[in-house]
């Protein structure tokens, strides 16, 4: 899930409208996979074909302010 949660965050952090952005949906195909679940009591297996992730969402970005160093060849940022 931290795959999927990272990917989240990227395409929020690209979407022209990133700052009214409230929630998300997810929807993913997983039937090739051949992942199954069994149910505990009649042992009966059945398999999951796809998943579906929404929940909500807020994207925030804070400007802070760096001092910028010469260390040797390299310039750092620093708070």
């Amino acid at each position: 899930m931290d795959s999927v949660a990272r990917w989240i965050i990227i395409e929020a952090h690209h979407h022209p409208r990133r700052e009214h952005l409230t929630d998300f949906e997810l929807g993913i195909k997983l039937g090739a996979l051949d992942y199954f679940l069994r149910h505990d009591e009649t042992g009966e297996l059945y398999q999951v074909v796809a998943i579906h992730i929404s929940g909500d969402f807020r994207f925030q970005q804070d400007e802070i302010e760096l001092t910028l160093s010469r260390l040797g060849n390299r310039m750092c940022a620093s708070t």
